[in-house]
């Protein structure tokens, strides 16, 4: 079996490339499809030979190009650039040799990383232990009037760790916050705040499902004094027993 490894970047991948470097490897600003062959470095890669494309990518790059290295920055002007490159590359990639087995399809994984996207797909899902808070897509000010579900968390549709999140408990600081960090913004939506504290642990909470197939092998339940939780605001030592609190729920 021979892998393929494209990455976005020195910088710019989650982890290491070089953990997951097998037979080849390549960076993205290195690959070019001409007269329907592959090319790295603009020598011609044969895919005849590979089994298994592995696409290793930032999943914020919707956001994420403070850590772009000078070739990326050369390669894309922006990151939509680099977006349409990995999603050039696995139509390709499918529509040539159907057989390679792709893990990690900018073709789906990239849609994930757009909440508007998400939850436009999951709305219609009718499961009582399942349901997504109410949402609105903002394009301008007039869409801030149709706004009836107060407290509100306005934010940007992509992008992780984003500081500019607010909540709103009125209109007018709805409007006040929107025309403060997001005016003139298309991708800015509205969506329910639903209050995570519990009690039992004194504290917020979020958590993480790992899905495969269809089935949750895993989960990550993270704790915080922030309502907003990120991996660096953790309640480390609450950990454990936020464990314990959910494994009970989930069992």
């Amino acid at each position: 079996m021979k892998i393929l490894t494209i990455t976005d970047g020195i910088k710019n991948c989650k982890g290491g490339s070089h953990f997951i470097t097998f037979d080849h490897h390549a960076y993205i600003y290195e690959i070019e499809i001409k007269n329907k062959d592959f090319y790295i470095k603009n020598n011609l890669l044969n895919l005849s030979d590979i089994n298994t494309v592995i696409f290793d990518f930032n999943e914020d790059l919707y956001t994420y190009t403070n850590n772009w290295d000078n070739k990326l920055k050369h390669k894309f002007k922006t990151v939509t650039d680099m977006i349409d490159s990995f999603k050039k590359i696995s139509t390709y990639i499918q529509f040539n040799h159907p057989k390679i087995v792709i893990y990690q399809d900018p073709l789906k994984c990239f849609d994930l990383g757009n909440k508007l996207l998400v939850y436009d797909k999951l709305k219609d899902i009718e499961d009582e232990n399942f349901k997504i808070p109410k949402y609105k897509h903002i394009l301008s000010i007039d869409d801030l009037n149709d706004i009836n579900f107060f407290p509100v968390i306005v934010k940007n549709s992509n992008g992780s760790h984003t500081l500019t999140d607010t909540i709103c408990k009125t209109n007018n600081e709805l409007i006040k916050t929107y025309n403060e960090k997001f005016k003139n913004q298309d991708n800015v939506f509205v969506v329910e705040y639903i209050n995570s504290y519990i009690k039992e642990l004194d504290c917020n909470h979020s958590l993480r499902f790992v899905v495969t197939n269809n089935k949750i092998l895993d989960y990550y339940f993270r704790v915080s004094d922030k309502w907003n939780i990120h991996t660096s605001d953790q309640c480390v030592e609450k950990t454990e027993n936020a464990d314990i609190y959910f494994e009970k729920i989930y069992n």
